[in-house]
């Protein structure tokens, strides 16, 4: 049967498609995950909260456990009954969770890994909840641990902001930070598979230690279940010693100096500069705003202060010096090839593979937008910045706050190839040059 929100979602998913933006699936898919996770981690929890709550105020509880269920019984029973709830939840939700992956902006295994964690994330939530609520047999306490309950909950979607940064962790891309960002137990980018292996690892020791609290304070006083507690605190603590040592043992010299290796090769992909070192090792960095690289004649005095520096690759007769770079890290081929970031980027300018017509392509899908703004953006064509953006388009002759939908194809052409031939201008000379003349009005 379908309900007005299904109709409601559908008629949002179908003003994204008819927009022509390249990243109307990742929209919907960010708003879709927005409702579930106010589902699943406020709603989910409250409803598991009230449903022991209530059994113990009203006496039933006493009633069941003179039967064979055991208070153990009784508490996976409660968080099955939610785990299904949230089960039907996510199932009705999945055409339309499948439509956000064919409108574009987002691939299948990001879904996967967000839906999964969020489901995840929602069992713990009602354990949590099922604990809280075993606490007291009180009808005052129990109601000011829901109140309170309920509080924390707006502080920590709301409030806080989590809410946003939450939503944002389940969106790839420039507008958020998705899955492949890393965890404690992943270098550089990390893998999926990593990530929510680690995550699974962390919730299900914590919901079952939660899951044996709940049991503990259902227990009559004369029973004795202590041992089972034990062993699972025991498990957490031995998990978050691993969470704190393993990045240590994991970590390639992050903080000694790597020797002996050699510089097989340095290229870049967009405006992420890779070198690549003997023994599978790669250093990724990028600029953004302040950063820069100097190269100086071995003993040579710096320009820049040595508090600036952040990376130096150093030889027998030359060092390359990296001041104020943002982003810096160490990666293996195989992390490199499944880094989400470089997965992202579109035709590179500077690439020796460069599709030309594929990134006309990628700047005609951004219909609507001003052309200025999709020359920036690294998903449509990479390797393009805000001075090299603004010399293309006065040397094409082009207003840049024009919409792509304004422009003709010949007018993409020629600012490709304009933006190709002042790239390649400017790859061997220190200065920044423009080639060519602005045609005349």
């Amino acid at each position: 049967m379908i309900t007005r929100r299904d109709l409601v979602v559908a008629f949002v998913a179908i003003t994204y498609a008819t927009t022509g933006t390249g990243d109307s699936g990742a929209r919907i898919f960010a708003a879709l995950m927005a409702c579930l996770s106010l589902i699943g981690l406020v709603v989910a929890p409250l409803g598991a909260f009230n449903a022991l709550r209530n059994e113990r105020m009203e006496r039933t509880l006493d009633l069941v456990t003179v039967t064979t269920l055991s208070p153990l019984r009784i508490v996976i029973g409660k968080l099955t009954a939610q785990a299904v709830k949230l089960a039907t939840l996510f199932a009705a939700l999945a055409p339309f969770v499948g439509m956000s992956f064919l409108l574009g902006g987002i691939d299948f295994p990001t879904i996967l890994y967000s839906l999964a964690s969020l489901f995840l994330w929602s069992l713990w939530a009602c354990a949590a909840a099922l604990f809280l609520s075993c606490i007291s047999k009180s009808r005052a306490v129990s109601a000011l641990i829901f109140g309170a309950m309920i509080l924390f909950l707006f502080f920590l979607l709301g409030a806080s902001g989590m809410g946003v940064y939450m939503i944002r962790s389940f969106a790839p891309g420039p507008r958020g930070f998705g899955p492949g960002l890393g965890t404690p137990f992943t270098r550089g980018a990390g893998s999926l598979l990593w990530s929510f292996a680690s995550m699974v690892l962390v919730c299900g020791v914590t919901m079952v230690n939660l899951i044996l609290l709940a049991e503990n304070r259902l227990l009559l006083p004369t029973e004795d279940r202590s041992t089972a507690l034990r062993i699972g605190f025991f498990a957490q603590f031995l998990l978050i010693i691993g969470m704190a040592v393993y990045p240590a043992l994991t970590r390639i010299a992050q903080d000694h100096p790597v020797v002996g290796r050699t510089i097989q090769a340095v290229f870049a992909r967009g405006k992420h500069l890779l070198m690549t070192f003997s023994g599978d090792l790669i250093l990724r960095t990028h600029l953004r705003m302040n950063g820069s690289w100097h190269i100086y004649p071995a003993g040579a005095r710096w320009k820049r202060p040595a508090r600036d520096m952040r990376v130096l690759v150093c030889t027998e007769d030359a060092c390359a010096v990296g001041f104020n770079i943002p982003v810096a890290e160490l990666l293996s081929t195989r992390e490199v090839d499944r880094h989400r970031q470089l997965q992202l980027l579109g035709p590179d300018l500077l690439g020796e593979r460069f599709d030309r017509e594929e990134a006309v392509r990628r700047i005609r899908a951004r219909g609507r937008d001003p052309i200025a703004e999709v020359l920036l953006d690294q998903r449509v064509i990479a390797g393009m910045g805000n001075v090299f953006k603004s010399e293309i388009l006065f040397l094409a002759g082009l207003d840049p706050f024009t919409p792509v939908a304004a422009l003709t194809d010949a007018d993409l052409e020629r600012i490709v190839d304009i933006a190709l031939e002042q790239l390649a201008a400017n790859v061997m000379d220190r200065s920044q040059t423009s080639c060519g003349q602005r045609p005349r009005d």
